[in-house]
């Protein structure tokens, strides 16, 4: 039970046809509301118990009704969720969302729940069916629903020019509805077609909506079916809220999660342009697009659109006399004569009879223009590869990827939205384990193509923050940074056993020398204090401190990379990358890594040289008959990996190509 569920949600069971099956009517809590979108929280308490698919085809084996009566519309939030099996193949668990009041229908697997940040899309009615849906023989699943937000009647506050509200029904493609706090927001032509908005507008955890349907004879809002939002990616956000002139906002979507398109691609290949030039003279007509609240209450927070004169320019700030209201906030600032942006609309200022204006911010505020020059999340753009062995899973990032040395680069492997703690590489395997900070749950990510697969809730431990792999045991370790219990994890079924008895201290990150057979672990003991390097008995856990790592206090990453047989460890304080000395635990900075913040925790581990030797197939340095024998077997079974030419096929090129390779040696 976590610290979040308070409140015992009313309830009934039902048991049918041998599955899982529960309505719930949830209990109002006072909540934030919305600045134009009227809503209300809703507690609840609905938890599975470990289910999984022993059967042969896929199977609903846990289903749940859940009900806030009355409300217009509902948006759920999950807590514990544990989907087994690789998401975006055949054999992944999902769950799926459908409306009871229109039949909308959403789906989510594993990385969709970490995108979404543990929510829905938005749902129209009281209530929906929720159905945990288990590919066979995958593993256990767990579903858990602690609460929700709901819509109530809607509002209509009005800031009109010239008294008489003359915008009109509009279905601009490129604007969007941005929730939960009503405002508007528009994609633009970025390299990832990201969103502008208003930065007072910026809130956690948002979604983006387009084609927004009529809102209902009481001014409650309708939702667009959950094809039409998408996610908001925190990690892209930047803004400043500084009054007028001085407010804006630049954020990103990930892709949908029933279709897999972006929004860019979902809304037909269009955005708007900026335009950077001179203000347009006085009198030019200016158009708002957005999503503004009505007194005709259909028209309430849907698309409409106006245009007034232009008014005045004072610096970054934009004056217009077109009709805006509240959920206006961040719509564009369109010049109507080029179709061109010229700002971001965000605060009102008109009065009847021809009196004021309403502001907005030019694109061309200095502020806006170097964080549209420095984009962060996925505003940056498809991510490079990576070009090295040195992998982060980064916890703020909600990221995998590797740090190149050479020119302070970090190549994106996967993003998952899931924070981790550990990771380690199987050299026998060429696979990556991740274990995430909740749960905790173990995963496993395939050098090949990084996807990732889920093991399971790791049973027998209560965290793990360190991890390393032996392959010559085939063991993989974790560390339990709170007691100091070393563990063996095994990788079939995620069940933790216990190495002699825990020993203290705060170790959160093991490597493993895999010449030497020796287990080294960062020791960072407490903030105000030089973390240790300690070696580690991987057979009784006991351990000896080897050194004082000098001027290192946080080290949470640690790796040890085969090519060149050295220690290497990420400085959470500083991002800093450094070789640390295994017999006196001298620490010399390598790099500065050109990211953001990693987190307050995260995985380290080093996978196989992509510049050692290609023959070398179980990366012991040689290529031999093993070797040979192993592209046999990934030839024979068509694996990706033996496409050596990257044409999609395994053909008699690829072998060819191999046996060149091989006669090359290393």
């Amino acid at each position: 039970m976590t610290k979040r569920r308070m409140v015992l949600a009313c309830g009934l069971a039902i048991s049918i046809a041998g599955t899982a099956h529960a309505q719930v009517i949830g209990q109002d809590l006072p909540g934030p509301v919305d600045p134009f979108i009227p809503t209300r929280q809703v507690v609840y308490e609905i938890e599975s118990d470990l289910v999984r698919n022993d059967g042969t085809e896929p199977a609903v084996v846990y289903s749940t009704w859940v009900q806030s009566q009355g409300a217009s519309w509902i948006r759920l939030q999950f807590d514990d969720v544990l989907l087994a099996g690789t998401p975006f193949r055949q054999d992944q668990s999902y769950l799926r969302i459908t409306s009871a009041l229109d039949g909308a229908v959403q789906t989510l697997n594993m990385v969709h729940v970490a995108q979404w940040q543990n929510t829905s899309a938005y749902f129209n009615g009281d209530m929906v069916l929720v159905e945990l849906i288990a590919a066979p023989g995958t593993g256990d699943n767990r579903l858990s629903i602690i609460g929700a937000s709901v819509g109530d009647e809607g509002n209509s506050t009005t800031t009109i020019c010239d008294g008489n509200d003359d915008r009109i029904r509009s279905e601009d493609p490129r604007s969007a509805r941005y929730m939960p706090v009503g405002c508007s927001a528009w994609m633009f032509d970025d390299a990832a077609h990201c969103f502008g908005t208003a930065g007072h507008c910026i809130t956690n955890g948002g979604v983006m909506q387009f084609n927004v349907p009529d809102s209902n004879g009481n001014c409650s809002v309708n939702h667009p079916p959950p094809e039409d939002q998408y996610p908001i990616d925190n990690t892209s956000r930047q803004w400043r809220n500084g009054g007028t002139g001085n407010d804006y906002g630049y954020l990103g979507t990930f892709p949908n999660s029933n279709t897999g398109l972006t929004a860019y691609e979902g809304q037909g290949f269009v955005s708007y342009n900026l335009q950077f030039s001179a203000p347009p003279p006085n009198n030019d007509e200016i158009r708002i697009t957005g999503y503004g609240t009505s007194n005709i209450c259909v028209m309430n927070q849907r698309q409409k659109t106006h245009t007034g004169p232009y008014f005045a320019e004072a610096g970054t700030r934009l004056q217009y006399r077109t009709d805006t209201t509240g959920g206006n906030s961040g719509s564009p600032v369109i010049h109507e004569a080029t179709g061109n942006v010229i700002g971001v609309h965000t605060h009102g200022g008109c009065g009847g009879g021809g009196s004021g204006a309403n502001t907005g911010t030019s694109v061309e505020q200095p502020g806006w223009l170097d964080v549209r020059a420095n984009p962060i999340g996925v505003c940056q753009g498809p991510p490079g590869l990576p070009t090295t062995e040195l992998f982060i899973a980064a916890s703020n990032l909600g990221e995998i990827g590797a740090i190149d040395p050479a020119d302070e680069s970090w190549g994106v492997a996967n993003t998952t939205g899931l924070q981790y703690d550990a990771m380690a590489f199987d050299r026998n395997t060429k696979t990556f384990y991740l274990i995430s900070s909740t749960g905790p749950v173990l995963y496993a990510m395939s050098e090949a193509d990084y996807s990732i697969t889920t093991i399971g809730t790791i049973s027998g431990a209560d965290g793990i923050q360190g991890a390393a792999f032996d392959p010559a045991t085939n063991t993989l370790y974790g560390m339990d940074e709170d007691s100091g219990q070393l563990y063996s994890i095994d990788t079939s079924n995620a069940q933790a056993t216990a190495i002699g008895t825990a020993q203290g201290g705060s170790i959160g990150a093991l490597a493993l020398n895999e010449n030497t057979g020796a287990l080294y672990g960062i020791d960072d003991v407490n903030s105000s204090t030089l973390s240790r390097l300690i070696r580690i008995d991987p057979g009784s856990g006991a351990r000896v401190v080897i050194g004082v790592l000098n001027t290192v206090r946080d080290m949470d990453g640690l790796m040890w990379r085969k090519s060149d047989g050295l220690l290497y460890g990420l400085n959470d304080s500083n991002d800093r990358l450094y070789t640390v000395d295994e017999s006196n635990a001298n620490a010399t900075e390598v790099t500065q890594v050109d990211r953001a913040d990693f987190g307050p925790s995260f995985g380290a581990a080093a996978g196989s040289d992509p510049n050692g030797c290609p023959a070398d197939l179980d990366g012991d340095g040689d290529a031999d008959a093993d070797d040979f024998f192993d592209y046999l077997d990934l030839f024979a079974n068509g694996n990706a990996q033996a496409d050596l030419d990257g044409d999609g096929d395994v053909d008699a090129d690829d072998f060819f190509d191999y046996l060149d390779l091989f006669a090359q040696g290393c």
